[in-house]
């Protein structure tokens, strides 16, 4: 993901713990490294005052430059030494435009850990064809293959792990989850309440979001590209077509007009690749306020939030796929392990939020499963003690009033009535320390929140699973 930082944020934002540059992004901490040092080259700036271009030999990326220079020519710091060792080379591309230049970061995930690259600049994205490296570089830990441009210009594939791990960050990575363990008790709640969209527009003052953990990717495509055939919008894509909707398609909402660039927002659906129209730019955001969800609930539409200042309506992209592709959720019941068994299996949903609960129904509801709802631990407790026979399935929060997920999970595992109920516990985000602990409980696995998809993987594999061994317990999580 690409983050510009502006010179007036350099200070507030970029810290330096346990002797590594951080980033403070949206209250979590991720290491930062510069792509020139592993480059070799040594990054230079134009200064305006005099023309010229001079080397940057700040020691920190929060250090403000000076315009005074030395006797030799070399950048004079406000009191911090100079970035030991001569430059290797000078770059004379992506210039710096003022004494205190914003950054470009792409943060990059690799696994279960994040940190930033500080690069000069973004060009474009871009579809390859990854090629091997040639024998003298497959040593290399920086770089991951090669590709060759449209232009036919050959260019290295970075490899964001071996680059993590040739700075050896793990000191950072364990200074975050210190400071996340330390703070887990305070904000634990707020941040399970937390939910991460991805920001679009359908009409010019219609702003519209999607969970992001529905999306499987974004493409950046003309109008021109939509084709419509039989009634329904499709594009070609990797010499296939691809089904296209709209909100407008079962909402009541503007059309899409007058945009140039359209954002294909691409997700899965009953096993099926379809894509989502609506107009660029697109953005994502953590959204910490309550979903209504129902004063702007309608077909297509889960519910609303309050994104900005603005209020933002939440997509609901099964439903829309429902109304345009009624044949997909019959396919897809038909063929679901609950129709395949010839019976209905009941699965208890233990969720405090009205909007989670109700789409977690929904999407289990679709697979053919009966489904018993609670909106707290106490009451899910309750419908269990009462339909013993009949759960066998628990789909649970992580944090509820009265009693928290895990919580439930360890009195169930001591109570040898229900002790072997498989647990799926949904979250919007679980951290190394909250697999942990899961496990300790009982958990046999976790899933985020609105994954659709995952989620009824996971609940088709434990209920066709031998019953649990009480003495171990699996745990597993998707990102």
């Amino acid at each position: 993901m690409p983050l510009r930082i502006r010179a007036e944020e350099t200070k507030r934002r970029i810290e330096v713990v346990a002797g590594t540059e951080v980033l403070l992004l949206r209250d979590r901490i991720l290491p930062l490294l510069r792509l020139d040092d592993f480059l070799g080259v040594w990054p230079s700036y134009h200064d305006q005052q005099t023309g010229r271009e001079e080397l940057d030999r700040r020691s920190q990326l929060a250090d403000r430059r000076s315009p005074h220079c030395s006797a030799k020519g070399e950048p004079e710091l406000d009191g911090v030494a100079p970035r030991p060792g001569p430059p290797v080379a000078r770059r004379s591309d992506g210039r710096r435009t003022s004494l205190s230049s914003t950054l470009e970061i792409a943060v990059i995930t690799t696994g279960r850990f994040q940190y930033g690259l500080v690069v000069q600049a973004f060009h474009n994205t871009e579809e390859i064809v990854v090629k091997p490296l040639g024998h003298h570089l497959k040593e290399s830990r920086e770089y991951a293959g090669a590709t060759i441009l449209g232009d036919g210009a050959v260019a290295l594939i970075l490899d964001a792990a071996g680059l993590a791990a040739k700075a050896e960050l793990t000191n950072v990575a364990a200074a975050q989850r210190a400071k996340d363990q330390e703070e887990k008790s305070e904000d634990n709640e707020s941040q399970d309440n937390s939910h991460s969209l991805l920001l679009f527009r359908n009409a010019p003052e219609e702003h519209c979001a999607v969970p992001l953990s529905a999306v499987r990717r974004v493409e950046r495509i003309k109008p021109e590209q939509v084709e419509m055939a039989g009634g329904r919008r499709s594009m070609k894509y990797r010499d296939q077509s691809l089904p296209l909707v709209t909100l407008a398609d079962t909402a009541h909402v503007e059309p899409i007009s007058g945009a140039r660039d359209l954002a294909v927002i691409v997700s899965n659906i009953y096993g099926r690749e379809v894509g989502l129209l609506g107009a660029m730019p697109v953005d994502v955001a953590d959204a910490t306020s309550d979903i209504d969800s129902t004063t702007h609930r309608q077909s297509g539409i889960a519910g609303s939030s309050i994104i900005g200042g603005r209020t933002t309506l939440i997509a609901d992209l099964a439903e829309l796929v429902d109304a345009v592709y009624p044949e997909w959720s019959q396919a897809n019941l038909a063929s679901s392990p609950a129709a395949a068994a010839g019976g209905k299996a009941t699965i208890l949903v233990a969720e405090d939020s009205d909007f989670f609960r109700s789409q977690l129904k929904r999407f289990i509801e679709s697979d053919g499963y009966n489904v018993l709802d609670a909106a707290d631990g106490e009451l899910a407790w309750g419908l269990l003690q009462q339909n013993l026979e009949k759960v066998q399935l628990l789909v649970t929060d992580v944090e509820m009033p009265n009693l928290t997920g895990l919580e439930l999970t360890r009195r169930i595992r001591s109570d040898s009535r229900v002790s072997r109920l498989p647990i799926i516990a949904v979250t919007s985000l679980a951290s190394d320390e909250d697999l942990a602990e899961g496990k300790s409980a009982g958990v046999d696995d976790y899933q985020i929140k609105l994954d659709r998809d995952n989620l009824m993987n996971r609940v088709h594999s434990l209920l066709a699973a031998p019953p649990r061994n009480n003495s171990t317990a699996v745990l597993t999580a998707e990102n």
